[in-house]
């Protein structure tokens, strides 16, 4: 049988493992990179929109559709009227070169779901470089919901179509059609209607 003169060395060991672990945890959700390489330099710059549409702090932030870094917050600014929100954004120091001072800050949706990111544009080259907190401009998210609307009454549209065709089979009118040709005038003229 072994010594338990072992056993304090074995639990400073055991204990250090365990500290390291939580530690590696925590940094990872406390500061999530998503491919944004931690350890590099970064520019903060500063962006204003009227509203940001759900966009929150650690969104992701693209240049040219890369992920280059993250919105670091979002707040009112005080005493704003129209109501004003103040962004910061944190980039990487290496895409620094592109950015100039009329680049845009562009708050954009991604997917149906609705997850927000911005997206920088680069600017024009005539426009100086941007430096550290350097606000540039932003420009809020479109309008989704009335983008959704567009699309829902389309939806009912077509299915009041279809409906109206299923009826005409059902009641045993005509609808039968003589090669594709006369299938795809019936079906235009359908959904036209």
């Amino acid at each position: 049988m072994k010594s338990s003169r072992n056993y304090p060395a074995m639990q400073l060991k055991v204990g250090t493992l365990i500290a390291v672990a939580v530690a590696v945890t925590l940094l990872a959700l406390i500061f999530p990179t998503k491919g944004v390489n931690f350890f590099s330099p970064k520019v903060k710059l500063v962006a204003f929109y009227p509203q940001v549409g759900g966009l929150r702090a650690s969104s992701p932030v693209l240049f040219s559709g890369v992920e280059v870094g993250s919105v670091a917050s979002v707040e009112f600014v005080p005493n704003s009227n129209p109501v004003q929100l103040k962004v910061v954004l944190i980039v990487e120091r290496k895409i620094q070169e592109y950015l100039r001072r009329d680049s845009r800050a562009v708050i954009q949706s991604m997917g149906l779901l609705g997850d927000m990111y911005i997206e920088i544009t680069a600017g024009s080259r005539d426009a100086s470089p941007v430096e550290n907190n350097t606000v540039i401009v932003g420009v809020p998210p479109e309008d989704t919901k009335a983008e959704l609307a567009g699309i829902m009454s389309e939806a009912k549209g077509l299915l009041a179509n279809l409906n109206h065709v299923s009826e005409d089979i059902a009641a045993g009118r005509e609808t039968t059609v003589d090669g594709p040709d006369e299938l795809f005038e019936y079906l235009d003229s359908t959904l036209k209607a």
